[in-house]
């Protein structure tokens, strides 16, 4: 479980094929002390397993389903992720709960970037619109955003300066890929008004 507040920024130093998917290293964030092999980090908003660890790199292995679902396959040396590490009982919760299984992949269909007035609209699935209702809470790249404006297809954000400047989320270009996890509690009363 994550809370959408991104701790740290990576940049990805190599991906290596395997046969069933690929290995992720990215450059260590030296803030980040007593990393624990098996541990999860969300890595543009994916859940993924910490599998090697050293002085300088992380490393997760990426299962090809999860590659297919997400932006990760559009990931190449160079790019910058959002990271953040799992919850901890005694952590604030200062964005909403992220579970880290992506919904699907959005694009971004629109940038508005003006003095004090930086939006984003991305298109994402239609199934998922129910879940996105103005004001309601998105996980976009595992960032958690309140969601300002809603349509049939497309969902806007207003970013803040702190937001840009430190997610991957102002270095965006319309077309780009992002992951979309919509709000857990919406999903699960969704799923419960059902019965």
């Amino acid at each position: 479980m994550f809370t959408g507040i991104i701790q740290a920024q990576g940049i990805v130093k190599g991906i290596e094929r395997f046969p069933a998917g690929v290995r992720l290293t990215l450059v260590r964030s030296r803030a980040w002390k007593r990393l624990v092999l098996g541990e999860s980090i969300a890595v543009d908003g994916v859940c993924l397993t910490l599998c090697d660890v050293s002085k300088n790199t992380l490393s997760f292995d990426v299962m090809d389903q999860t590659s297919i679902l997400t932006s990760l396959a559009t990931l190449k040396k160079g790019s910058t992720v959002n990271l953040e590490r799992a919850l901890r009982a005694s952590d604030l919760i200062g964005g909403h709960f992220v579970s880290g299984h992506v919904d699907a992949m959005g694009r971004i269909a629109r940038i508005v970037d003006q003095p004090n007035d930086h939006r984003l609209t991305v298109q994402i699935p239609k199934a998922l619109i129910k879940f996105c209702p103005a004001r309601g809470s998105i996980a976009l790249n595992g960032v958690s955003l309140t969601i300002a404006e809603s349509s049939k297809t497309t969902i806007t954000v207003a970013l803040v300066d702190y937001t840009r400047e430190r997610t991957n989320l102002g270095l965006l270009k319309k077309g780009d890929a992002v992951n979309i996890e919509v709000d857990l509690i919406a999903r699960y009363l969704e799923k419960l008004s059902q019965r």
